[in-house]
Parts: structure tokens; C-alpha cells; sequence
């Protein structure tokens, strides 16, 4: 798993063009998922591991690539500053940075001001026929219907990870993804995910082990 998963490209789902795929460190592409006459597409997942923060990425006038092999100019999964490992770092804070806020960017599809610096929830899961964690990113459009979902958990006696988690895709609405609980999960897969949590496994994953950047003389590009 800490083979798999270490890499700087790990195996993630796509969710491009409103379908599941899995794509491998190598950027090879396996379509997963079922179909149902109601929901459309759908994929069903465990959610092991969650990162305790919103993620943020900017690729500045290049288009949102999850697969490319080029870096974004900045980007942070610790929840207060560009990471130490960003190319070119925006700001010294995120929570100062222009880039953050509401209109500083245009959407494609609506039309209407959005983020230039995208918000993002990395997650872990366990899909069917793999053997390692995978990395999905529930992209902004998406972050309050996975929040009302795990919010439905609280004050229950187990977590989402007690549950396989059926996730498809709003109708009419591209790349927008619904969540909904579908069944237990089988006693192997809770044996295996208390296994991959006492072994950290899935840490770097969801960028957990991110550091920010620290003082000015981190900041190589001016924002634009």
C-alpha cells in the first residue's frame, strides 16, 4: 500500500465526462462503476479516510487537470497556506488570497463567478477489485452534498466507513455527485480498514502530511 500510494501521481477516480474511471500512477484509465435506470452511472465505494481540510488547487489560465503531468502553480491540503511543495505559491495565506475569493474566475459552463483557486475534499476509498486505496477528489460543486451526507452519521454508533457508499451523479447537472448509503460493509473490508488505519496508510493519500510554507522569502512568483 505505502508502495502504491507514496508516489507524487497516486490511483485516484475520475470522474471526467460524468463517469467512473480508476486511473493507475500511470495514467492508464479502467472504467468502474454499474448503471441503474434511475440514478444514471454509479459507483460503489467504501470512504476510509477523509482529510480534516479543504483542499485547494490552482492552475492559473490552464484548464483544471486532475491527470496532468504538469503541476498546478499553487495549491494547499493543509487548510492554511500554500504548501511547502507548491511550484509558485499565490499568497502567504489562503484564507487572504484574492485567488479564494468568489468571482475571482469565470466558469466555463454557467458563466457565473466561481473560485480561481478550486476547493476540493480529498477522501480515500476502497473499490471492488483493487487492492490499495484510491484518492477521490469531490470537486466544489459537490462539497455540500458530501457534507450532508456525512453529517447524517452523526450521533450514530458507526461512521461512514461502516457503509458502502453509492455515489452517482446529479442529473442534469455535470460532474455534480450525490452520495447516499446503500449496505454494510462485509467483515473482511472492516478487518482491512482497521488495518490501513493503524498503519497510516492512507495519510499521504488525502494530503494529511502536507506542511505550509513559512515567511516571505517562500513566495517565487508574484500573484498575477
Amino acid at each position: 500500500v505505502a508502495a502504491n500510494i507514496g508516489t507524487s501521481a497516486p490511483p485516484y477516480v475520475s470522474i471526467e465526462g460524468s463517469k467512473f474511471h480508476v486511473v493507475d500512477a500511470a495514467g492508464n484509465r479502467k472504467p468502474v462503476g454499474n448503471f441503474d435506470p434511475q440514478l444514471g452511472l454509479y459507483l460503489d465505494c467504501i470512504i476510509i479516510d477523509i482529510n480534516d481540510h479543504v483542499s485547494k488547487i490552482y492552475y492559473g489560465d490552464r484548464p483544471y487537470d486532475p491527470g496532468s503531468a504538469d503541476p498546478p502553480l499553487c495549491w494547499s491540503d493543509n487548510g492554511k497556506a500554500p504548501s511547502r511543495q507548491a511550484a509558485h505559491p499565490q499568497n502567504l495565506l489562503c484564507s487572504t488570497c484574492r485567488l479564494s475569493e468568489w468571482g475571482s474566475a469565470i466558469s466555463k459552463i454557467s458563466g457565473e463567478g466561481i473560485k480561481a483557486c478550486r476547493d476540493q475534499q480529498k477522501i480515500a476509498v476502497l473499490v471492488a477489485g483493487f487492492e490499495t486505496p484510491l484518492l477521490m477528489r469531490v470537486p466544489p460543486n459537490s462539497l455540500k452534498n458530501f457534507r450532508a451526507y456525512s453529517e447524517m452519521f452523526n450521533g450514530l454508533d458507526f461512521d461512514m466507513d461502516a457503509m458502502v457508499t453509492r455515489v452517482s451523479f446529479a442529473q442534469g447537472v455535470q460532474g455534480t455527485l450525490l452520495f447516499n448509503a446503500a449496505e454494510y460493509i462485509p467483515t473482511p473490508a472492516a478487518t482491512l480498514i482497521q488495518q490501513l488505519r493503524g498503519a497510516k496508510a492512507t495519510d499521504n493519500l488525502v494530503g494529511r502530511n502536507d506542511v505550509p510554507i513559512e515567511g516571505l522569502t517562500a513566495i517565487q512568483a508574484p500573484t498575477p
